[in-house]
């Protein structure tokens, strides 16, 4: 009688930690790797989404937004375990950030990094539009902004870097931060980054982040950077 207790006290035993490493391995599986900070309804495998519910400018969906975090207001500490991602992706949301904003997530984005992880940036390009207005490109500045219709290079010019990128309107959609690869890099390594560098779209150095270049790449500055 006791062997046979025994053996269905072993059988249950078993099974009970076949169970618990079944869900442990799921749980392992699916635990999220990859931050998409300003990525609104973005939904891909092993990622999660930081940004803000509250938005003039987009309708985000509650259900894929992970971190309700408003980085204009600037939120010194984000909920987020120290080290707990690989990846951080940021894509054309720091230029709606004043300075302030950008060091704080840069800052927060180092310290939710594993060491050895990798932060990618994607901005506006204002190193490149200050080259095509040297080479007096016109139809570069009509080919990115194709609804505005101005009479000259320098009003271009004028729109893409003030108008665009630096407006002081409270509660807009306009941009309030330029970036020219000096100014990110700068911008990097004060938050402790190393190993930055000028990347091109779709050229990540880890697989996981080249297919998701897609917003404007014929205006846009890339950069990478490692938390050591």
């Amino acid at each position: 009688m006791n062997n046979i207790i025994n053996k269905i006290n072993k059988f249950s035993k078993d099974r009970y930690l076949r169970k618990k490493k079944y869900k442990f391995e799921n749980e392992l599986m699916l635990k999220p790797k990859y931050l998409n900070v300003g990525g609104g309804n973005f939904v891909r495998e092993h990622w999660q989404v930081l940004d803000s519910l509250v938005s003039d400018r987009y309708n985000h969906l509650p259900a894929l937004i992970d971190y309700n975090i408003d980085l204009e207001k600037i939120q010194k500490w984000w909920n987020i375990k120290d080290g707990f991602f690989d990846a951080v992706y940021c894509s054309h949301t720091l230029e709606h950030l004043n300075i302030e904003g950008v060091r704080n997530t840069l800052k927060e984005s180092y310290r939710i990094l594993n060491p050895k992880g990798t932060i990618r940036i994607v901005v506006p390009d204002l190193g490149l539009a200050r080259k095509y207005y040297k080479a007096n490109n016109k139809e570069w500045f009509e080919k990115i902004y194709p609804y505005i219709k101005n009479e000259t290079i320098d009003q271009d010019l004028d729109y893409f870097a003030h108008s665009y990128y630096l407006s002081k309107k409270p509660n807009n959609s306009l941009h309030k931060n330029g970036f020219d690869f000096r100014k990110i890099k700068s911008l990097l390594k004060e938050a402790s980054f190393k190993n930055i560098i000028k990347s091109q779209c779709g050229k990540s150095k880890v697989t996981e982040l080249c297919f998701l270049d897609v917003v404007r790449p014929e205006m846009s500055l890339y950069a990478e950077a490692k938390k050591p």
